[in-house]
């Protein structure tokens, strides 16, 4: 029988087999028992064949007070660890595998993910140095390769380098950009810092141009540059969210004229709220004008390039200097895994980062000058399993499905009266509203989705705009949802708003106006 606790007190100068164990297996059978205690609950989490998008009676308060006691002295049986797991942690989870769970832009785990993980986790290799992984390292810059092929196909020098996410991507994009226009200048902001390189530089300001709806890591990355909100140019967008490519011109003979260096241009190509994408070809056609490098957050919409059907909606992306891209976003990975493509990787070099003085470089190249992180697992194998599991054409298929999906749904909603859709491009995510004033329908939005989330059958979300209007919205990205999955919620959502407008009395004041618009 093996044992699965480490209650032990006392360590006489040698620790306690039951601790050793944990390192160093006494036997197979004693991992196999182990691990078939865990896979009890990853089995019954993939295989639900009905899982409910959202836990319910999922009271804080309640799931709080499972998770307050002390840190225990002794270890506990694995058992008993496990079983407090499944009865206070595992129930209230939501499951992104759910066919109708259509509110994040979360990929959900493939089944390859999940074992992946182990596997990474069993492996313990640091593909950043070539010292501490061999392979790892050269499995990562394959998926790099890979990567930055789609992207900038046909480009040597294209490249990139992993990350932990679309926000770490985005920050070092803009690291690199900030650093890079000093270095255009004959500075090096790294050693001089970016009070006394701005003075050399005979620069009034320097600043990024933006747009209002870029993602938050993009505004936030600015403060931790050091650069702060001021230094973010705010860019028009048109009423679909989407970059005035007029006004940006506008704004770079603007920044010329009045001695401010702009460090870049960034566009987006899949927002968060609505799914829009800025002119990527015409923005980045303007910008080089100026001689301004452009870097695009397509951490979502990058997946289109999967597609020869709707990889053009990108056009031009391939004449970015940077592009942040997301493996979890669409490969069916589980987070976090992200991607900071670049034309040239060359521009790398300019991170700033102070050598590691403990460490003798071997023979080969390794990541460490490329990267913000000094270590990390090698979660890029799980998309290196994914992507040789599934390939090219595999991705093309999801990704023409989850538009598909996305397209029957406008459809839809498109055609109902009461609602009207906000940036109506070709993107997997879609926001949708009521029409009729703000000050009326923002309270019946939030009773509309009340009403689609009481059943627990589907999951959908709030897009909140600058103006305070309060959108729904509905993301795509479950390889296994059907259409039959997308008329059942268009279904609900219209039958919601068709009650809720019968509760008003039909009064002018109270009712779900209805009007000819998209």
């Amino acid at each position: 029988m093996v044992r699965h606790s480490v209650a032990q007190e006392g360590i006489d100068g040698c620790l306690p087999q039951e601790l050793a164990n944990l390192f160093s297996a006494p036997s197979m059978g004693f991992i196999e028992e182990r691990l078939r205690l865990f896979s009890r609950p990853v089995l019954a989490r993939l295989g639900d064949p009905a899982p409910l998008p959202f836990p319910r009676d999922s009271d804080p308060d309640v799931i709080r007070s499972a998770f307050a006691d002390e840190f225990p002295d002794l270890g506990e049986p694995l058992e008993q660890v496990l079983d407090h797991l499944g009865r206070h942690a595992l129930p209230y989870c939501s499951n992104k595998r759910a066919r109708r769970y259509f509110a994040q832009m979360d990929v959900p785990p493939a089944d390859l993910s999940v074992f992946s993980g182990l596997l990474i986790r069993a492996m313990a290799q640091d593909p950043i140095a070539y010292s501490s992984s061999r392979s790892g390292t050269f499995i990562e810059k394959q998926v790099s390769q890979w990567l930055s092929e789609l992207i900038f196909p046909g480009v040597a020098a294209a490249g990139g380098v992993m990350t932990s996410g679309g926000t770490q991507s985005n920050f070092q994009a803009l690291l690199l950009l900030r650093n890079l226009a000093f270095k255009a200048l004959g500075i090096d902001v790294s050693r001089l810092g970016l009070q006394e390189a701005l003075r050399a530089s005979g620069k009034r300001d320097i600043a990024f141009l933006v747009s209002p709806v870029a993602h938050q890591s993009i505004f936030t990355a600015l403060r931790f540059l050091g650069l702060g909100d001021r230094s973010a140019s705010v860019v028009a967008v048109d009423e679909d969210e989407q970059i005035a490519a007029s006004d940006l011109r506008e704004k770079l003979a603007s920044a010329r004229d009045t001695g401010v260096l702009v460090a870049g241009v960034v566009l987006t190509a899949c927002t968060t709220g609505c799914g829009a994408v800025d002119p990527l070809e015409e923005a980045i056609e303007a910008a080089d004008e100026f001689g301004v490098p452009v870097h695009v957050d397509a951490a979502h919409g990058g997946m289109l390039l999967f597609s020869r059907r709707h990889g053009q909606r990108l056009t031009g992306i391939e004449k970015a200097t940077t592009v942040t891209f997301d493996p979890h976003k669409i490969l069916g990975l589980n987070q976090s895994l992200g991607f900071l493509a670049l034309r040239d990787t060359s521009l790398l070099n300019a991170m700033g980062k102070v050598e590691l003085q403990y460490y003798c470089r071997e023979r080969e190249p390794d990541l460490g000058d490329w990267t913000i992180d000094n270590s990390r697992s090698l979660n890029s194998l799980g998309a290196w399993i994914l992507m040789r599991s599934i390939g090219r054409r595999g991705y093309e298929g999801i990704v023409d499905h989850v538009m598909a999906l996305s397209e029957t749904f406008r459809e839809r909603i498109r055609d109902h009266a009461r609602f009207r859709i906000l940036c109506d491009a070709p993107m997997n995510v879609v926001a949708f509203g009521l029409v009729g004033p703000l000050e009326e329908k923002n309270d019946r939005t939030q009773a509309l989705l009340n009403g689609v989330l009481a059943g627990g059958e589907f999951a959908i979300s709030r897009y909140c705009r600058r103006s305070g209007e309060v959108l729904l919205r509905a993301v795509f990205v479950n390889p296994a949802s059907t259409i039959e999955d997308v008329h059942a919620l268009a279904d609900r959502l219209i039958d919601v708003a068709e009650t809720l407008n019968g509760r008003s009395g039909n009064s002018t004041a109270d009712a779900i106006p209805t009007a000819n618009v998209a």
